[in-house]
């Protein structure tokens, strides 16, 4: 059983450490983007986390701290898994 990952952000890091990370992992496989500026051919592209959310079954969170506690919050609501870069927030109380 292959676990369906999705990226939300699609910039310079997720490219570089991402991607590649998941292309090399057995039973993981990439099947979403969410992002408002990018697209990757053969994925499912979205502009936002919750749009993406049909579609996986784990979600790494690619994007600055600000904002990614409601992205956060969406995917575990979702009752996806999820990873985080760090900071894991922008602020001490997220």
């Amino acid at each position: 059983m292959s676990l369906r990952i999705g990226l939300v952000g699609l910039g310079t890091i997720a490219r570089a450490q991402h991607l590649p990370a998941i292309a090399a992992t057995d039973g993981l496989t990439l099947t979403a983007i969410a992002s408002r500026n990018a697209t990757l051919e053969g994925v499912a592209n979205h502009r936002d986390v919750t749009q993406m959310l049909a579609d996986v079954d784990a979600v790494s969170l690619c994007t600055p701290p600000q904002g990614r506690f409601d992205q956060a919050m969406a995917v575990l609501r979702a009752g996806r898994h999820l990873m985080l870069e760090k900071p894991p927030g922008a602020t001490l109380s997220e």
